[in-house]
């Protein structure tokens, strides 16, 4: 029987042939060795396959895998998830780039506390020629003892927005696999950190292990708009009445019904979740105001007029 790796890094890839291979070799390049790499092609068009393909068939540990049609950013990154076979889980974008010592460092958190659910490192933005253009550190410890209880880290996920690179880390698989792996909502990432946090410690590297590739093709400049993100993560949402603000609310209450807290500490939950929704008021309410908008606008409507 073969032995699984230690390690699972799941990298989904959509039209990367002009950045994915510094990534793929930043990982191959590791210290810690002992890993697989999962990379899903969501359909690309471009060389990216035959460059990945290239890749797996130089180095077992890289697992490539193709799928039939583009299935969006959400449904591709929770495939490689899927797919995984170690103890350990952490994604990887593929315009981004690992310091060799990476998974080495990140791991000794995770392997000296159990209660440790999440490890990552402090991280570089970088631009196209790999200048800095600035750093990344959320020294947001939730090991420390102020933050011992599972309602007091949801309350600084809610108010402290870590996104990357935690959400790049290194998770324990069983625990990763008890929520729904990343959301659908413009704040997926988010909402996914805050039910590992309720869930446990996270453990913060204080290194720059991590260099974050910033460029005009990431998803939130083609996507500004909190709408027009919800629907390209999730392409079945193309040309729907969609309420981004309401549905991270939601996926926020549910990680808070998912997770194993008492009554005591779901009540307190729920109340830091009150106060979010009330500093989003605005935004709760321009959601509202669209999707009447939207409604009054839709062409099912405009039918029914002209009957």
């Amino acid at each position: 029987m073969t032995k699984s790796p230690r390690v699972s890094i799941g990298l989904p890839v959509y039209n990367g042939e002009d950045l994915v291979t510094p990534e793929i070799e930043s990982i191959l390049a590791q210290t810690f060795t002992d890993f697989e790499l999962i990379i899903c092609d969501n359909a690309s068009t471009d060389r990216t396959g035959d460059i990945c393909r290239e890749f797996a068939a130089r180095d077992p540990r890289v697992r490539y895998f193709r799928n039939e049609k583009n299935v969006g950013l959400v449904r591709n990154y929770n495939l490689t998830l899927e797919h995984a076979t170690a103890e350990f889980f952490k994604w990887s974008a593929h315009d981004d780039v690992h310091l060799p010592a990476y998974l080495e460092k990140c791991l000794q958190p995770l392997e000296r506390d159990p209660d440790v659910v999440l490890s990552y490192s402090r991280a570089l933005v970088v631009g196209d020629n790999n200048e800095v253009l600035r750093k990344l550190a959320y020294p947001l410890d939730t090991s420390l003892a102020r933050l011992r209880f599972p309602e007091e880290r949801f309350r600084d996920i809610l108010w402290f927005n870590i996104g990357s690179p935690a959400i790049f880390g290194i998770t324990r698989t069983n625990v990763l696999r008890q929520t729904p792996g990343l959301g659908g909502s413009h704040a997926g990432d988010q909402v996914l950190l805050a039910e590992l946090a309720l869930r446990g410690k996270f453990a913060e590297v204080p290194e720059d292990l991590m260099l974050l590739g910033e460029h005009s093709n990431r998803s939130v400049y083609a996507n500004p708009s909190r709408h027009a993100l919800a629907q390209w993560l999730v392409p079945s949402r193309q040309g729907k009445i969609i309420f981004p603000a309401w549905s991270t609310m939601y996926d926020y209450d549910q990680a808070i019904r998912r997770s194993p807290l008492n009554a005591v500490q779901r009540l307190k939950c729920r109340k830091h979740l009150a106060r979010w929704a009330v500093y989003h008021s605005d935004e709760l309410l321009q959601d509202v105001t669209k999707g009447i908008v939207q409604f009054v606008a839709s062409p099912f409507r405009a039918s029914r007029a002209a009957a």
